[in-house]
């Protein structure tokens, strides 16, 4: 049977502590890039050109894992420039794109229904096109556009998943293949995981059958270690316990790649036991097993990793040089979007440490160098400033900072970027 699974996604289920998923299925513009194409639109340039800078800046906005209402609204009116530019360039494969990007941003400002009759619409004239690609994307948005959460629309969302799943083989291109397998496990992973586990294990399991009959090992693997995760989040410890250590021996025996996501999730599961010394030890295999550039893509994943080990484990300065190291990472990849909430951390320890000035001074040198990426962002860099000023005893700077953080509690709650469960728990 022809091999039709191609998944170079290099996902890495994050931290089942921290609650947070982190994955790279395509290119992402960093904010730079993001920064620079939007200056060249003040230039003079063919429509055509034009037409292709908005859609990515589009895109960009519309796939910020921390998207806010003012990333939405520069979508809007990137996608809007971009329909007027070709409503005279009249360019068909664009004009879908467009009406896909119009769906998604529609869902994401919390209109499903309707999203789900505009997409609906574009999967219907697809239908008659050679256009595959788009239209996986299609069947992948109006996936997007039913909650697992509601039983009268699960029948619906399996038999969009099943549409997704059997065009695979109609795509030719291998790298088309690739790009849509890796929208796929997103799609798993950004909507299915959550409460659902029956489904997603059901999923799960077909997911590993297919990977067999291809004689795909490597995300044969990846699946079954997802499926371990589940049961830890399930609480069934034993059971996900003997499931990672099978995968391990197994991966090992043949040298296959994307070991280290295996012993990253071993970490994981010592630290949901609070055995940090286990968690500790296989958080620096992870390191050790870092084996190629794709695995490199998460090295900022793994030092947290490490650096909340050590933390765990009494070792606070270490802790922080594993910070340190994360951070430095990150600003020499021009990945600035986090940062704070790692300095956070480090400030926080170095004042464990007593050494506020030192705190004050890493927490201020990169307030003047870099502008906190979104409102968690700001969050993180206000509490910053105040725990550092209230343990020198600045106590008017300390209060001032926290008066802030407290407007910009408010705002969020009101941009409703803050669930009603989470709003105590911010001030923990």
């Amino acid at each position: 049977m022809k091999r039709f699974i191609i998944i170079n996604a290099f996902l890495l289920m994050t931290c089942i502590t921290s609650g947070q998923l982190e994955l790279v299925f395509r290119p992402r513009l960093s904010t730079q890039q993001a920064s620079d194409l939007l200056k060249t639109l003040d230039k003079k340039m063919d429509d055509s050109t034009r037409l292709n800078i908005l859609l990515k800046l589009s895109l960009y906005n519309l796939e910020k894992l921390n998207g806010e209402k003012p990333d939405l609204d520069s979508a809007a009116v990137f996608i809007k420039d971009a329909k007027d530019i070709n409503s005279k360039l009249l360019y068909k494969k664009e004009a879908i794109v467009i009406a896909i990007y119009e769906s998604t941003l529609t869902r994401k400002s919390d209109d499903t229904v309707t999203a789900r009759q505009m997409i609906s619409n574009v999967i219907n004239l697809l239908q008659s096109t050679n256009d595959e690609l788009n239209l996986e994307q299609g069947y992948l948005e109006l996936s997007r556009c039913y909650d697992f959460k509601v039983p009268e629309q699960a029948a619906e969302i399996t038999k969009a998943y099943n549409s997704l799943i059997q065009r695979v083989p109609n795509l030719v291109n291998e790298d088309e293949k690739a790009k849509y397998i890796m929208e796929l496990i997103a799609f798993y992973v950004l909507k299915m995981r959550g409460d659902g586990y029956p489904l997603q294990l059901d999923f799960l399991d077909h997911f590993v059958q297919a990977c067999r009959i291809v004689k795909d090992r490597v995300n044969e693997f990846w699946v079954r270690k997802e499926i371990a995760d589940i049961h830890l989040q399930q609480s069934k410890l034993d059971l996900a316990k003997q499931e990672l250590f099978q995968i391990l021996k197994e991966q090992k025996a043949g040298n296959y790649p994307r070991i280290c996501f295996t012993y990253d999730l071993l970490s994981g599961m010592y630290i949901a036991n609070t055995n940090y010394d286990s968690a500790l030890y296989y958080s620096l295999e992870t390191i050790k097993n870092v084996k190629t550039f794709e695995d490199s893509l998460y090295l900022t994943n793994f030092y947290s990793r490490v650096a909340g080990n050590y933390r765990e484990t009494g070792s606070i300065t270490i802790a922080i040089e594993w910070n340190l190291k994360r951070l430095n990472y990150l600003i020499a990849k021009n990945q600035t979007d986090e940062i704070f909430t790692i300095i956070y951390w480090i400030a926080t320890d170095l004042l464990t440490l007593e050494k506020p000035k030192e705190a004050l001074d890493l927490v201020l040198d990169n307030t003047k160098k870099y502008v906190p990426a979104n409102n968690w962002e700001k969050r993180s860099m206000l509490l910053s400033l105040a725990k550092c000023y209230s343990a020198l005893n600045k106590n008017e700077l300390a209060e001032k900072y926290c008066e802030e953080v407290i407007k910009l509690h408010e705002l969020r709650i009101r941009l409703n970027e803050i669930t009603s469960d989470r709003r105590l728990e911010e001030f923990a």
